[in-house]
């Protein structure tokens, strides 16, 4: 999986490449302390939801921008680090065969 971080008005905004937009649905940004007041973040922050692909994955499973994801799953997720790996760790969990 190709991950990078751009910025936008200053904050890291995440974005996996094409391929993986497309097959996860959208783009975050790690959550602000902005965003821990506005939205109701802990304080063990999470990602916010900046974009929803029309009808893609994200949109099936009834996200939204702004929504916040603090986990996937049992995995605590703090930043965009953390959504790139468990993302990436699913994605090979998937492939392994057992």
């Amino acid at each position: 999986m190709v991950c990078s971080t751009r910025t936008v008005n200053g904050i890291p905004v995440f974005s996996m490449g094409s391929l993986a937009r497309e097959r996860f649905g959208f783009v975050a940004r790690d959550a602000t302390a902005e965003d821990a007041q506005r939205l109701g973040v802990g304080p063990d922050g999470g990602v916010v939801v900046t974009e929803i692909v029309p009808q893609g994955p994200a949109e099936r499973i009834r996200m939204r921008a702004a929504d916040v994801v603090t986990a996937l799953g049992s995995e605590k997720i703090r930043n965009l680090d953390d959504l790139a790996v468990v993302l990436d760790l699913q994605r090979i969990v998937r492939i392994r065969p057992l």
